[in-house]
Order: structure tokens, then sequence, then C-alpha cells
């Protein structure tokens, strides 16, 4: 069984925006006349942390990641694709 593993860079990116997502729903409910935190605060925070702090966690999940080593090469001797076969069979 596999294991999802999080590290802690997207984890603290996503934690960040669900909070901001969190604040700014919150702060929208407050009604406009209370002052500017529906009209203008609220919806900035929405847009941090939909279009920033969430896609940049998402982003981040692989990036410390490594790629597997490549292949090494044949310790035979032998040609491996048909194009240097071709040239192997030569100038007689």
């Amino acid at each position: 069984m596999t294991r999802f593993h999080l590290q802690q860079t997207p984890r603290r990116l996503s934690g960040l925006g669900l909070s901001c997502l969190a604040l700014g729903y919150t702060l929208l409910a407050v009604p406009p006349v209370d002052g500017p935190w529906s009209l203008s605060v609220a919806p900035i925070l929405l847009v941090l942390g939909y279009g920033v702090f969430i896609p940049w966690a998402v982003l981040r999940v692989g990036h410390g990641r490594q790629s597997p080593p490549a292949p090494e090469a044949s310790t035979t001797g032998a040609p491996t694709t048909g194009r240097e076969r071709r040239t192997d069979r030569g100038n007689a």
C-alpha cells in the first residue's frame, strides 16, 4: 500500500490558502454597512486563496522529487538501434 506523502511546503501553502478562503467567506458575510471588509478585503482574500495559494500548493507537491536514473548504455558493445546496424554493414 502506498502512502501519499505531502511535504512541508505544500502543506503550509494549502493551509494558508484554506485560511484565506475561510477568512474571506467569513468577511463576505459581514453586511457592507459595517465597513469595507465585505466589499474590498474579502474578495482580495478569496482571489489570493483560489488563484495563488491553492494552485501554488498543487504545483509544489511533486517539486522535491527526483526522477529515476536513466538506464545505462549496453556494456556488450553491440549496437542497440537499427541505424547503428545499418552503418555496420559498411563499405566493403
